[in-house]
């Protein structure tokens, strides 16, 4: 065996492990042995070696990995304990398959590499729990450098300029912004970038999947402190939480009565502690969000079971929305009476 094959033996034994044992499988000194000289081209004496490397390798693991010595189902060792639980792989697996804003491709990569983690055994079905829906996946392939330069640029407290992509029934538009990054966000199954535009003087959000080109700049980026609550850090746990379906606006104190019919829906999106019995019949909510259009297409999904109570831009805004729905419908049915 050439030396710079023997220095890496104890390597390849691992590697050997994590990749055909769990404990299901262990494998025996005879089988490391075998698998060393199939696929390293390394010869060696299971009692003289494997047995050694092993127990070296047990002293580095801590808390990497567990191998340990078993007699069932068959004697051996096997990585007995890994980085990732399998549950906990099969959640990030299917995050990563069911994200809109990862590419098909990239889900794929991502995915092989998360197996990685696992047994060539239980891999198997780690990838295929989860159906990707193509027509709901981003193309953007460069989302991914993206996020790395727009880390830096919040890091380094810099402005970046950045081509946006706005697609229309006839044509896409290309829009050039520059801005100042806060945070990047994961809100309604989308990743947004919280950012001020150089021209406004407000919070703007801006879909990741949309950003085609990303340049951090010289210039200092703009403080957060002067379009928020903030102060020394943006919050975007708080903030993401005030968000809905992605829009920014006025924040404010909200107070909602709804029907008991919708009580599941409305706990699982604000939780028990927003939530008190208004009557037998109704329960009211009370929460600080942004009073947006987004929030006012969140509250029309519902009908007649959400009323508005407070405040009354957020009243102004639904009955504007209703108004215009209503024109918009009176509209078609005469355009469709007339084609």
């Amino acid at each position: 065996m050439s030396e710079s094959k023997n220095k890496l033996r104890m390597l390849y034994v691992l590697d050997i492990l994590r990749k055909y044992s769990d404990e299901e499988h262990p494998l025996s000194s005879m089988k490391i042995c075998e698998i060393l000289d199939k696929e390293y081209g390394i010869k060696c004496d299971r009692k003289a070696t494997i047995y050694s490397d092993i127990d070296t390798l047990k002293e580095f693991q801590d808390n990497y990995f567990n191998i340990e010595n078993v007699s069932t189902p068959s004697k051996g060792f096997c990585i007995y304990e890994r980085e990732f639980q399998l549950p906990e792989l099969y959640l990030l697996c299917d995050a990563v398959q069911s994200a809109h804003s990862v590419t098909r491709n990239k889900s794929k990569e991502l995915v092989k590499k998360l197996e990685s983690f696992a047994s060539v055994y239980q891999s198997k079905d780690i990838g295929s729990s989860v159906y990707i829906d193509s027509r709901q996946k981003s193309d953007n392939n460069s989302i991914y450098i993206n996020i790395f330069y727009i880390h830096q640029a919040i890091a380094q407290n810099k402005k970046i300029a950045i081509k946006y992509i706005r697609h229309n029934v006839d044509r896409n538009q290309e829009r050039h912004y520059t801005v100042s990054p806060y945070a990047m966000i994961w809100s309604n199954d989308r990743y947004y970038l919280i950012c001020n535009n150089d021209t406004k003087e407000n919070i703007m959000h801006v879909r990741l999947d949309r950003i085609k080109n990303v340049e951090i700049l010289e210039e200092p980026r703009r403080s957060f402190e002067k379009y928020t609550e903030y102060r020394g850090k943006f919050d975007a746990a708080d903030y993401a939480e005030k968000m809905f379906n992605g829009f920014s606006g006025t924040i404010e104190e909200i107070e909602l009565i709804c029907d008991n019919s919708i009580y599941q829906d409305l706990l699982d999106r604000f939780g028990k502690r927003s939530i008190r019995q208004y009557n037998k019949e109704f329960f009211t909510v009370r929460f600080t969000g942004a009073v947006s259009s987004g929030l006012v297409s969140w509250i029309l999904q519902y009908g007649d079971k959400i009323y508005i109570k407070k405040p009354q831009l957020l009243k102004s805004m639904f009955n504007n929305k209703i108004n215009d729905v209503s024109v918009f419908q009176a509209k078609r049915d005469i355009f469709l009476k007339n084609e």
